[in-house]
Parts: structure tokens; C-alpha cells; sequence
């Protein structure tokens, strides 16, 4: 039936042709672990426009979160709550920061941060903001940090403060390749990590071989559409890294995966009849 349903498909595309986009259903899943904090989900639906052998877009806003954590340990001892909402949000607003260690999945009364609209180029790049910001809470759950992610996906360099301290968050379009970002705050204690070959190598936070005050993330993507009818799924990734001058630095990892299922048999049923109606009036013209 799989098969069946695949070349009722392929049958479909041919007829309306192959060389251009067709809208489809897709769901999509990103992730984004900023150092040692919990992984911030986001998640969404709807419809995508996909090039067998080619680009895919998204449209604005489709994939959204809100996330809002107090941290088991406070960061630097006095900043208890983490959160990734809509970006622009002043110092001195108050996030619903829960009263015990865990996580909300929604900023109200705050908006929830969303994916921009993205287009992957159909070879191995794809741009595509994070119109998000990461908010560093203090005891009174009010944003003392705003850290923009909004050049997440796309590259280039943002500034902003921490507790008076310049600091800047570079990061890269989005991509199917390998990623790999290391960093680690500012610590007395180094701890072992494998990727350390010695004092400052490869990573500034290493200390020794095989010990330093590192986070080190790697992952990579791929594109696993069906080369004809553009279905099947596509995962993107990304890094950032924020340099908080002598506190150190804290690696963003971003992983999103894009999923645009087969049509079901229905669907599938539908499309081919239109397509052999189609076919047997352009038979009956010629």
C-alpha cells in the first residue's frame, strides 16, 4: 500500500510538474539547550512548501514555545529563574518564575517565542530566526538579562549586558552539516572533558588533557525527502556561543526537525482521480 500510495503521488506531481514547490502538511520539533540548562522545546504544524530535490519553506510563526524554569542551583548564586519568551520585554518585567525547581511551558502574561519564517536552500543551508530572547530572572522574578536569539538561524553578532558586563552572542544559519560548540563559564573546579587535549586546546576553556570548564555540544543534520515528491524529513542544526567577558562563555545548540509525511490513503485516492481525470481530458483534446 506504501508503494502504491508513492507513486499515486509521484503520478500527481508529475502531472501538476515536478520542478515546482507543492504545498504540504509538515509537523516540526526544535530543541534548543543553552549550556546547562534545560532543553527548551518548541513544536508546531501546518503547511509547507516543499521542492522534491529542492528548497523547503516555512512560514512565520508555525513553530512556537514558552518556556520558564527556577533553577535547582541559582546561576553565579543569584539568579534563580531562566526563561525563553518574545523578545523585547524591558528590565524589571515580572516572569511567572515557578515557586519550586521546574519548568512552565507558557509565558502568559508574556508572548511565547516562534520560529521566522524559513527557507532551506535545498542543498545544505537554511535561514531562519529564533524571534525569541533568553531572560535571566532575579529573586524577585523580574528579567534582569535579556539575551536576543533572533540571529539564531541566521548569523552574525548581537550585543547586550550581564550585570553590567559587555557581552556579545555570535551564531550561524541553520545547516545539515556537523555543528560543534564548546564553552564554559568562569570556574575554579574544571571537570573532565574528553575533547581537551591540553591547556587551551582545542577550546579556551580547557585547562589539561582531558579536563576544563566545558560545554560541548555536537550534532548534525540531513535531508531524508523523497527526491520526487519532496516528502519524508528534513533536520536542520545550529550553534551560538555567548561571551560574557570574564564569566565566560555558555554554547547554544539548536536541533530542528521538519517531518512531511506521506498522504494517507484518502487523501492519496483523491489526488490520484483528479489527476486521471485530468489526463483523460488532455487524451481526449489531443
Amino acid at each position: 500500500m506504501r508503494s502504491i500510495l508513492s507513486l499515486l503521488a509521484v503520478a500527481v506531481l508529475a502531472v501538476a510538474g515536478s520542478a515546482h514547490a507543492a504545498s504540504a502538511p509538515f509537523e516540526a520539533t526544535l530543541s534548543i539547550q543553552v549550556g546547562t540548562f534545560d532543553p527548551i522545546p518548541f513544536s508546531g504544524a501546518g503547511d509547507a512548501d516543499t521542492v522534491p530535490g529542492g528548497t523547503v519553506n516555512l512560514p512565520l510563526g508555525s513553530v512556537t514555545a514558552g518556556f520558564v524554569s527556577r533553577l535547582d542551583a541559582p546561576l553565579l548564586g543569584i539568579i534563580p529563574g531562566f526563561s525563553v519568551c518574545a523578545p523585547g520585554y524591558p528590565d524589571g518585567t515580572t516572569f511567572p518564575v515557578p515557586a519550586t525547581p521546574g519548568v512552565l511551558f507558557d509565558c502568559d502574561p508574556l508572548d511565547n517565542g516562534q520560529l521566522d519564517a524559513l527557507t532551506f536552500d535545498g542543498n545544505t543551508s537554511a535561514t531562519g530566526g529564533l524571534l525569541a530572547a533568553a531572560y535571566l530572572a532575579g529573586q524577585t522574578n523580574q528579567s534582569a538579562v535579556a539575551i536576543p536569539l533572533t540571529i539564531i538561524g541566521v548569523g552574525g553578532q548581537a550585543t547586550f549586558n550581564v550585570l553590567g558586563t559587555a557581552s556579545t552572542l555570535d551564531a550561524n544559519p541553520w545547516t545539515t552539516n556537523q555543528v560543534v560548540v564548546a564553552g564554559g563559564l568562569a570556574s575554579t573546579t574544571p571537570f573532565a572533558n574528553p575533547f581537551c587535549t591540553a591547556a587551551g586546546d582545542p577550546y579556551p576553556c580547557c585547562t589539561a588533557a582531558g579536563t576544563g570548564r566545558c560545554d560541548q555540544f555536537i550534532d548534525s543534520g540531513y535531508d531524508d525527502r523523497d527526491g520526487t515528491t519532496g516528502l519524508g524529513e528534513l533536520k536542520l542544526v545550529t550553534t551560538a556561543l555567548a561571551t560574557l567577558g570574564a564569566l565566560g562563555t555558555v554554547p547554544t545548540l539548536a536541533a530542528l526537525t521538519i517531518t512531511l509525511p506521506e498522504p494517507t490513503s484518502a487523501a492519496a485516492g483523491l489526488a490520484a482521480m483528479g489527476a486521471l481525470a485530468l489526463l483523460a481530458r488532455r487524451a481526449r483534446r489531443s
